[in-house]
């Protein structure tokens, strides 16, 4: 990647101004329920209700809407299932092709909604690799551009700029954050979230299934680090390896 850290780090404000009028700036909400069994203030970014049902369509219009204005006719992603969605709704916006690659076992819901936002659906097999040599090889045939789920520095800044509203809101309701809890899959979502955080001294930490822990193998040793993905309900989160964008050198500012 020619993109560096620092880079995106500005890239992450630059796309918060862009898509301000593209994404909704979802509530922050708390529960007392919540709040009494974690022992602490806890603020819940309502991400599930942004256009797509995730995070993932910041990301994926900022990545497209580059692309498009850069005179693109056509994207290509990969995915177990949001992000595929987010990129089919954003090229749909931009008037661009998609074609968006799934594993055999995704989601009926997530299939059919990439189809539903006009996307051209590839299935390929069940593990990353066998789907990103797919968006490889669509991509050379082709000439459209891949837009990764979670290794883009424009998918990276468009993900962080949620978690730059969650510490904008709690530091206008005069209650500013001590900690960022991020899901991890690919660590795009969680890579955002450093780079938002970062001087801030909000720590900032990722939480992956069980057996799907490439993020904190690969920290503790220093390089990336694959794994065999664990059954878990958390289909987005199982990827077999974290992005190299996101690698342990570029980690510094997450917590853990």
């Amino acid at each position: 990647m020619s993109h560096t850290v620092d880079q995106i780090q500005v890239d992450v404000t630059e796309a918060a101004r862009w898509l301000a009028d593209r994404v909704v700036r979802t509530p922050v909400l708390r529960s007392p329920v919540i709040d009494e069994l974690a022992g602490a203030r806890v603020l819940l970014k309502a991400e599930n209700l942004q256009h797509g049902g995730s995070y993932k369509m910041r990301g994926a219009l900022r990545a497209v809407g580059r692309l498009a204005a850069a005179g693109h006719h056509g994207v290509i992603a990969q995915s177990t299932g949001n992000h595929a969605v987010a990129v089919a709704l954003a090229a749909r916006q931009h008037g661009l092709a998609a074609t968006v690659v799934l594993p055999v076992d995704a989601a009926t819901t997530k299939v059919d909604r990439a189809r539903a936002a006009g996307a051209r659906v590839v299935f390929a097999g069940t593990d990353v690799e066998e789907r990103v040599a797919m968006a490889t090889g669509l991509s050379a045939d082709s000439g459209h551009p891949v837009i990764d789920a979670y290794d883009h520095p424009d998918v990276i800044a468009g993900q962080g700029t949620a978690s730059l509203e969650l510490i904008e809101e709690a530091e206008r309701a005069g209650t500013p954050l001590d900690t960022l809890v991020v899901p991890v899959g690919g660590g795009g979502g969680v890579a955002g979230a450093c780079l938002a955080a970062a001087g801030t001294g909000i720590d900032v930490y990722g939480v992956e299934p069980v057996g799907c822990d490439s993020l904190a193998r690969s920290l503790a040793a220093g390089e990336r680090v694959p794994v065999a993905p664990a059954p878990t309900i958390a289909d987005g989160l199982r990827p077999s390896c974290v992005g190299e964008l996101r690698s342990p050198s570029s980690a510094t500012s997450c917590a853990g």
